[in-house]
C-alpha cells in the first residue's frame, strides 16, 4: 500500500470570497516555478520551510509539511458553509501542480467527498500532469500574466507557449475556466495588454 502523500502548504484561509464562487477554503502551497516581478506571495516561491519576519517585526514561519488525509479533514469543517454557498475549496499557491501527488491526492479526496473543486494555477505544468487532475477538478482559475512573450519572460521568468497549450488542452477537454489576469500598475495597465486579453478570452 502507498504511504498518503504528504506537501507543503504556507497557509490555509478560511471563509475567502476571492478565489472562486461561494464560501471557501483556499489552501495555499509553497513552491512556484515563476518569479513574477509583482509577486504578492514571495513567501511561497521556494519549495522548502523558511523562517522571515512579518510587518510587526515578529519571526515567523512559512511552511508546514501536512499530510493529505490530515489536510481533508481540516477542510471538511466548513462543509456546511460550501453547501449553503456553492462554495468549495480552492487549491493555490505558489503552484499547486508544483506538488503534484500531494496535489492530485487533495483533488480526489475532496471530490469523494462531494466538496466542489477550484485550483489557481499558472499553467506552468507538464500536459499529462495537468491531463491526470482533469477528472477531479470542477473549476480552473487560470492565471495568465502578461501578453507580448518578451514582457511574459521578462516579468515570469519563463516562456508562455507552454502555459498557452495548457490553457487550449482545458478547453479542449470541456473544462470550466476563469480566466484571471493580474493588472499591476506600471506592468500591464496598457491598452494593448487590455485588447490582447480579451482576444484570448474570446478565443475561448
Amino acid at each position: 500500500m502507498n504511504p498518503e502523500p504528504s506537501g507543503l502548504i504556507f497557509d490555509v484561509q478560511r471563509g475567502s470570497m476571492q478565489d472562486g464562487p461561494g464560501i471557501r477554503t483556499t489552501v495555499f502551497f509553497k513552491g512556484c516555478p515563476l518569479r513574477c516581478l509583482w509577486c504578492h506571495n514571495p513567501e511561497s516561491h521556494r519549495a522548502q520551510p523558511e523562517t522571515g519576519v512579518d510587518e510587526k517585526g515578529r519571526r515567523v514561519r512559512y511552511g508546514e509539511v501536512i499530510s493529505a488525509g490530515k489536510l481533508l479533514k481540516q477542510m471538511e469543517e466548513d462543509r456546511v458553509f460550501y453547501e449553503v454557498s456553492g462554495g468549495g475549496v480552492t487549491l493555490s499557491g505558489g503552484e499547486p501542480f508544483f506538488q503534484p501527488e500531494f496535489l492530485l491526492a487533495l483533488c480526489r479526496g475532496l471530490k469523494e467527498r462531494g466538496i466542489c473543486v477550484c485550483v489557481e494555477t499558472s499553467g506552468y505544468v507538464k500536459p499529462q500532469i495537468l491531463r491526470r487532475t482533469l477528472p477531479w477538478v470542477d473549476l480552473f482559475l487560470f492565471d495568465y500574466k502578461e501578453t507580448g512573450r518578451e514582457r511574459f519572460v521578462r516579468e515570469t521568468g519563463v516562456f508562455p507557449e507552454p502555459i498557452l497549450d495548457n490553457l487550449a488542452l482545458l478547453d479542449s477537454a470541456g473544462k470550466r475556466i476563469w480566466l484571471r489576469c493580474p493588472i499591476v500598475p506600471g506592468y500591464q495597465d496598457r491598452e494593448e495588454h487590455f485588447r490582447r486579453i480579451a482576444a484570448l478570452s474570446r478565443q475561448y
